[in-house]
């Protein structure tokens, strides 16, 4: 029976210098750097248009209208 597994550790992040990454603030810049940078970026197909920008944030700002009460069923009205 196997109590522990042995866990392969992560090869050290490395500085644009090739100076090890230390602090926790260093690897946060090398992570940004060079994953991050590389996974998400914008779409080539999508143009910037300032209306829909402002569009978009008047209605993630706006106020959802009030919804009425649903329509409750009373046990002494159902036919049987």
């Amino acid at each position: 029976m196997i109590l522990l597994k042995y866990k392969t550790a992560s090869p050290p992040l490395l500085n644009a210098d090739n100076s090890l990454a230390v602090s926790d603030v260093e690897k946060a810049e090398v992570f940004q750097a060079h994953h991050l940078s590389k996974t998400f970026y914008p779409h080539e197909d999508i143009s910037y248009i300032p209306q829909h920008i402002i569009d978009v944030g008047n209605y993630l700002h706006s106020t959802f209208p009030i919804a009425r009460p649903e329509n409750t069923l009373h046990p002494m009205k159902l036919k049987i």
